[in-house]
């Protein structure tokens, strides 16, 4: 089967302006699904309309990030934001049901500062497993991913196997792992055998170089062609997201490795 993939917004198309301006930019360079992290709630209904529009389609929100001018980046593990998770849930919610999109990643959030871990992580277990229940009853998936310390500092999911754990205790048939493999190179190496052993919980890929979060087809530490190629042979069968800073020049200039291998036209 061949690989499917999805330009993140957040990474991608930054040169075009908004968000509605990076969606017509991808829609112009061939692809027809986004994956749009970040967002103001206010922007949902504009977003769809323009998605509409360009026959395009998301495939995935996060969960709301707080206030990311001052540092957040979720707040699943805060116990101190407890109602302010719920509540943020159900306006996550509504934008996932207008763009139309199947995916959530609920973002865990940074460490609080003197608050016992145990707290903190029964605080995410808890939180994980209401936004579980609640994206279940609207047909949604919720995604864990694990980030790694050099990019996100102080977040509390940074470890796959971690992630794992609580999506067994857990067992809800919604919630899976988001396998970004720049972040599980930083964390734990060995992508061969901790792809195969969690392949079974993976929801959702993503792909950037490592160390400098460039392309696929840019220099670093994976080899690419490896991966894919590992990717196809799984059976693997959902999208993989490009979560890249292109390494030079314009978005538009860091995609010839995919139409090399004919993934966008």
């Amino acid at each position: 089967m061949s690989l499917r993939f999805a330009a993140n917004l957040w990474f991608l198309f930054q040169e075009a302006g908004g968000t509605e301006a990076r969606i017509a930019a991808a829609a112009q360079q061939g692809f027809k699904t986004v994956e749009i992290p970040f967002f103001e709630i206010w922007e949902c209904d504009a977003i769809s309309s323009c998605l509409h529009k360009l026959g395009m389609h998301c495939h995935l929100i996060n969960s709301c990030p707080g206030n990311l001018k001052t540092g957040d980046l979720g707040m699943a593990c805060d116990p101190s934001r407890v109602d302010e998770f719920t509540s943020s849930l159900e306006s996550t919610i509504s934008c996932a049901r207008k763009l139309g999109c199947q995916g959530v990643h609920i973002l865990a959030g940074k460490i609080p500062p003197n608050v016992d871990l145990n707290v903190v992580e029964s605080t995410y277990v808890s939180n994980l497993e209401k936004a579980g229940h609640r994206l279940q009853q609207e047909g949604l998936v919720g995604l864990i991913e694990p980030l790694n310390q050099y990019s996100s500092p102080n977040y509390f999911m940074n470890d796959v196997n971690k992630a794992v754990q609580y999506i067994r205790d857990l067992a809800l048939p919604n919630l899976k792992l988001q396998f970004d493999f720049f972040h599980v190179q930083h964390l734990h190496g060995n992508l061969t055998n901790v792809f195969a052993e969690t392949l079974p919980y993976i929801g959702h890929i993503q792909v950037a170089q490592v160390p400098y979060r460039g392309e696929p087809g840019s220099g670093g530490e994976i080899d690419f062609n490896y991966v894919f190629g590992m990717i196809e042979r799984s059976g693997y069968q959902g999208l993989v997201g490009l979560e890249y800073k292109p390494s030079q020049g314009q978005s538009s200039d860091s995609l010839q490795w995919l139409r090399v291998n004919g993934w966008l036209k």
